[in-house]
């Protein structure tokens, strides 16, 4: 019957019990144009061999396997979205790392402890989410403010006491989910309030002579990366206090229905963005004293 089909661009052979596929089922000419492949619940313990016949392949779904290894040179480089949730991967693949066209990485529901710097050599430059929730991570090496083009974060219920201060320059950042943690420094109360306000507090933890506040490289866009020159990032971060403290200043001059509880919290909210206002403007002036602002 294969030999009959013109052509398959999606196959589903999922919830099939499957713990390996023919070596040759792919080797049908109507499989060239095929796109997407969904193998989800089987019980396979590796990639198919047979996949690795699909170069043009724009999807794969291997979700529910009990897969703990994976090509450490996959011929299907072209693959925009890999779901691998709920497998058995102890370690970050270093294959997926040659994926450099992968938008969509989900590895939530492993067992996997670390993850490498995924920015090196620019080889995940296109990657937009990654899903590392419901792992063992205890380390996330740097690189990840480095990604141009990463939005969504989730690295929800994992062992990590620490979380990266680059995330807190993360540019393009849209979601950051990281509930379920032992982190020390980062409180639940923080958590609660949603990306922005994780991402705010990170940033105001970073020391003011941190390599981060000064000469990064930062990615404004998918299609590039500038440097900024020293100090560029310590004036924006300036700027950006100012606006908050007038932003909260006025709010506390002209909303009356506030009540006194919460005029407390804006006040104290206030007075700490004065003070790292006045450190980071001590920090300024010590490096217009250096020349590195002309």
């Amino acid at each position: 019957e294969l030999h009959n089909l013109s052509s398959v661009k999606t196959l589903d052979l999922s919830q099939n019990n499957f713990s390996e596929l023919p070596k040759d089922i792919f080797c049908f000419p109507c499989f060239d144009t095929l796109r997407v492949l969904l193998l989800e619940q089987n019980k396979f313990r590796s990639v198919p061999p047979s996949v690795e016949k699909l170069r043009d392949l724009t999807e794969l779904n291997l979700r529910k396997n009990h897969i703990s290894v994976f090509p450490s040179h996959p011929s299907f480089v072209g693959l925009l979205h890999l779901d691998m949730r709920n497998n058995a991967l102890q370690m970050f693949p270093d294959g997926i790392r040659k994926l450099t066209k992968l938008r969509t990485c989900l590895l939530g529901m492993n067992e996997i402890r670390r993850l490498p710097n995924l920015s090196q050599d620019g080889m995940m430059n296109e990657l937009e989410t990654l899903d590392l929730s419901n792992n063992k991570l205890e380390t996330i090496d740097d690189g990840l403010c480095e990604l141009p083009c990463l939005q969504n974060l989730n690295i929800e219920n994992n062992n990590l006491r620490r979380i990266p201060l680059e995330l807190g320059v993360c540019k393009n950042l849209k979601s950051l989910l990281v509930n379920g943690n032992q982190f020390r420094m980062l409180k639940y109360s923080v958590i609660q309030k949603g990306t922005t306000a994780i991402i705010d507090f990170i940033k105001n933890k970073i020391p003011l002579d941190s390599p981060l506040l000064q000469e990064k490289k930062v990615n404004t866009s998918t299609q590039g990366i500038r440097s900024l020159r020293p100090g560029d990032a310590v004036l924006d971060k300036a700027g950006t206090l100012k606006s908050e403290i007038e932003t909260l200043a006025q709010k506390l001059n002209e909303d009356f229905s506030l009540s006194g509880a919460k005029k407390y919290a804006l006040k104290k909210k206030l007075a700490l963005k004065r003070a790292s206002l006045i450190r980071l403007e001590r920090k300024i002036k010590l490096e217009e004293q250096a020349g590195n602002y002309t």
